[in-house]
Order: C-alpha cells, then structure tokens, then sequence
C-alpha cells in the first residue's frame, strides 16, 4: 500500500474509532453510522436517493448482516435489515425499517409533516 493509501486508512481508522455509533446484531456490538430522516435537522432542503433510515459499515462488517436480521440500534431501537447497498468505497448501507417502539413513533411524525 503506497503511503497515501496507509495515511488514508488511518483516518478510517480513526473515523470508526471515535465517530461511530453503536448497533448490536445477534449479541454481537457493530460499529458504523446511523442515519433516520427524522433526526436531521430541518434546514433547506436535504435530497437524498435513500429515505429509510439506515446504518453505514465497513464492508467486512456487512458481510455478517442478512436481509431480515434485527439490528439494535443504540436509543434509537430495533430494526429490521431491508436491503444491503455497498457503495464501492469499502462502505455498505444497511436500510432498515423500524420494528416499533422510540423509532415508530419518530417515523409516524416524521410522515404527518410529508403530507
């Protein structure tokens, strides 16, 4: 790996050890990145392709996920794995979908504002 490369995986590194947030799957602690439409904040217009709430890891870590599985998302609670989106970057986003609780009430006012 040529010194640029090394240099760049070092800041992953340190991106995942100190930014991430905490899921658990079968037991087992995940770190990666949580995103839900309904925790960004409501500045301008925000447009992205995906609008389920999802959990960004590294792809080694996706490797163990399965659609269907439940991942516990820290607060934010229980979620069903829909779809698995690698990006090509050495990153893949798990979509969720909410199982109940915390996050079903988050989505439900998140969809009374979209209508």
């Amino acid at each position: 790996m040529s010194a640029w490369g090394e240099l760049i995986a070092s800041m992953d590194d340190t991106v995942f050890d100190v930014l991430t947030d905490s899921a658990w799957l079968e037991g087992k602690k995940l770190a990666g990145m949580f995103y839900a439409p309904w925790l960004a904040p409501s500045l301008g217009g925000m447009k992205t392709h995906i609008r389920e709430p999802h959990f960004t890891v590294r792809d080694n870590v996706a490797a163990r996920v399965r659609e269907g599985d439940v991942l516990t998302v820290g607060k934010h609670g229980e979620f069903e794995v829909l779809d698995l989106q690698p990006d090509g970057s050495g990153l893949t986003a798990i979509i969720l979908r909410g199982k109940g609780g915390n996050n079903a009430k988050a989505a439900a006012g998140l969809a009374g504002r979209l209508v």
